[in-house]
């Protein structure tokens, strides 16, 4: 129950609609991908109250999930806008920027990006505060190591 969507008419409180990202961030947890999509998909589709933060994640959700899925080029780049790209460049050292920058990274075969990305998230992990979000981070990078892609 600490994850159930809120209300549809109370989506327009953001600290509301932040309940729906935890329980988007769930389902991710839960490797439940296809609900994952759906939720964030509607989530950041800008009928709710938002902040560009929690926005920002849902993307990086969103394009973790086309580059393990179905990778498809036009998709990948939709998601890149100015904003999103000005974001990871800020939050570069943020386990899930990682975590994407990984999955790109094995998506696309580039073993030395791959390489200097794992060690930058190893370095990262030593220091992060929340050790289950590390966990999480490492699961879904097997996840994506494993998609199928990865040369």
């Amino acid at each position: 129950e600490w994850f159930a969507l809120p209300p549809e008419e109370e989506m327009g409180n953001p600290l509301i609609a932040y309940l729906a990202v935890c329980a988007c961030s769930r389902l991710m947890d839960r490797h439940d991908f296809a609900q994952a999509r759906e939720l964030a998909e509607k989530l950041a589709s800008g009928a709710y109250s938002l902040p560009s933060l929690y926005l920002n994640m849902l993307t990086l959700d969103l394009l973790f999930l086309e580059l393990t899925g179905e990778n498809r080029s036009e998709v990948i780049e939709k998601y890149k806008t100015k904003q999103f790209l000005g974001f990871t460049r800020a939050m570069k050292n943020y386990p899930a920027v990682i975590r994407v920058a990984l999955a790109e990274a094995f998506a696309s075969g580039n073993t030395q990006d791959a390489d200097k990305r794992l060690a930058q998230f190893q370095k990262v992990a030593t220091t992060y505060p929340y050790r289950t979000d590390i966990e999480s981070e490492a699961e879904l990078i097997e996840y994506a190591r494993n998609s199928g892609r990865w040369i």
